[in-house]
């Protein structure tokens, strides 16, 4: 039996809708949260075709099983004749906000990486991450990783995540999570990004975003605190007013 695990990530500018094939309307950048992980054990038995079963915490999960298998068939790549039987279970509660989402599709894109042999590059592997869920692509590495293209980050794309340097200062950042409610969201975070879809404020927000995340990639590079801290709270404050003025309303 292997183990293999993939740590949450937290978005200091965040991509709020998307278009067709798992694609950002506007780029993004987080930190992976290295404690913040999903593990997954998994089982692998020949098989007539290739079938997997999903548990978590030893539960099974019918509707997750489905959901991954309806997601491989719209994937261009060879799956061996195998059964997988995975048991997932997180170090975090899942589906409250801390992108147990992103953990999971980034764990089980590693898994099927070493088990069905298909032999990605670790672009390849971001890119696979994004196709279950889009912040998983920036839960393949540690560090900082920016998702989108854009002309000031060196290789980047919105097929999969792009490490970024940063200064000495941002070196020590840490993330406290603080569970006041660890019961799952009323609404996802899918759900969330379709409201994006006809927003009457999402041209200004697609434009807002593109200048924060070069700004913070600036602050980042330099060590600058202030600028990155205003960043920070605006996209907070920007997110609960996108989520309220959608229509219908999220919250």
């Amino acid at each position: 039996m292997n183990v293999y695990e993939a740590p949450s990530n937290i978005a200091f500018v965040k991509y709020w809708g998307k278009f067709e094939n798992q694609t950002p309307i506007n780029p993004s950048i987080s930190m992976t949260l290295d404690t913040c992980k999903t593990i997954m054990e998994v089982e692998s038995l020949e098989n007539k075709e290739f079938d997997l079963e999903l548990k978590f915490e030893g539960e099974l999960n019918l509707p997750f099983t489905d959901k991954i298998k309806n997601k491989i068939k719209l994937f261009d790549l060879s799956f061996p004749n195998k059964k997988l039987i995975i048991n997932s279970k997180n170090t975090f509660p899942h589906s409250c906000g801390i992108a147990s989402s992103a953990s999971a599709m980034a764990c089980l894109s590693r898994l099927f990486n070493d088990e069905l042999e298909l032999n990605l590059s670790h672009s390849e592997l971001s890119s696979l991450s994004r196709k279950f869920s889009g912040s998983a692509c920036r839960s393949t590495d540690s560090g900082f990783l920016s998702w989108g293209k854009v002309e000031y980050v060196p290789y980047s794309s919105d097929e999969y995540a792009t490490k970024v340097d940063i200064h000495n200062n941002f070196k020590d950042l840490r993330d406290t999570i603080v569970v006041v409610d660890s019961s799952e969201k009323k609404v996802s975070s899918s759900e969330g990004h379709a409201l994006m879809r006809n927003h009457p404020y999402k041209d200004h927000r697609v434009k807002q975003a593109h200048l924060n995340h070069q700004e913070i990639i600036k602050a980042l590079n330099s060590g600058d605190w202030d600028c990155f801290s205003e960043i920070t709270k605006s996209e907070a404050l920007t997110l609960h007013a996108l989520m309220m003025t959608s229509k219908p309303s999220y919250i």
